[in-house]
């Protein structure tokens, strides 16, 4: 039973770790020069850059 109780939380460390890992530095410093301006969405803007990055990817 404790397995399949960690499996979700298992699952989302995973997918956390990946996306960490698929943020290359100039990803990182786009978000820091971002980051200065207060009316910025970041969830919306990490969303956008991780979404392009993949398009990338797979082309």
């Amino acid at each position: 039973m404790q397995i399949t109780e960690e499996l979700p939380r298992l699952r989302k460390s995973i997918l956390t770790e990946r996306i960490t890992l698929a943020i290359t530095p100039e990803m990182k410093r786009e978000l820091q020069d971002l980051k200065k301006y207060e009316s910025v969405d970041t969830g919306r803007l990490i969303r956008d850059l991780i979404s392009n990055f993949l398009k990338t990817k797979a082309s």
